[in-house]
């Protein structure tokens, strides 16, 4: 999601970004979301500079964690767009939530994309460390495009599958539909490919000249 909120929603003029995570290590804290980032400045040109900013443990009272005490924990939702229903409507001064209905199209392979580029594993201690990535040289190469991470929905289990077919008896004939409707292991169409579409905004053209 990171790739298509910076593409999105930050206007091209802004050259140094600021990002408050949770200090919760593997979640944020974690070599491929480093990777990434250094990809975004070093390789894409995006940013001059990106500081990471991690507050001390505990409750942080960052604006996301208010966000969610305020929707009504007691709705009953049976599907993914009654949940989204009640996020919009769980607030309305100052102004209502942007709920975004996140399709495939958003989720990109970066694990995959970024080892084109960086090791696989961090080979430096969790420690300030300054070095140089090319020694003066100056190197032109091509920039792969960032590709899709799934093409088609994901499938659930059989066994879930089947759970979900008893319960949904309970529900709305909405919902039931929805549940009917699920991928699932043994059905049709459960297949998914990964990194097959690259981002349109990519260019084939495109080229990187790092100093």
């Amino acid at each position: 999601m990171l790739p298509h909120y910076f593409q999105q929603n930050i206007p091209q003029t802004v050259t140094h970004l600021r990002l408050f995570c949770d200090s919760c290590a593997g979640q944020n804290k974690n070599w491929t979301i480093i990777r990434f980032l250094h990809y975004l400045v070093v390789h894409k040109k995006m940013f001059e500079e990106i500081k990471i900013l991690f507050p001390i443990r505990g409750h942080s009272y960052m604006e996301c964690d208010r966000d969610m005490a305020i929707v009504n924990q007691k709705a009953k939702v049976e599907t993914p767009s009654g949940c989204m229903e009640e996020f919009r409507k769980a607030r309305q001064s100052p102004s209502p939530y942007n709920v975004v209905d996140a399709n495939q199209g958003m989720f990109l392979g970066v694990t995959e994309h970024i080892k084109l580029f960086y090791r696989a594993s961090c080979p430096m201690p969790s420690r300030p460390l300054f070095y140089s990535l090319t020694h003066g040289r100056k190197n032109t190469a091509r920039l792969p495009p960032l590709r899709r991470l799934y093409e088609h929905q994901l499938p659930i289990t059989a066994a879930k599958f089947k759970g979900l077919q008893v319960l949904k008896q309970f529900c709305t004939t909405e919902a039931q539909d929805f549940y009917t409707a699920l991928p699932h292991e043994g059905g049709n169409g459960n297949a998914h490919s990964h990194r097959s579409t690259p981002l349109e905004s990519d260019s084939e053209s495109e080229y990187l000249s790092s100093d």
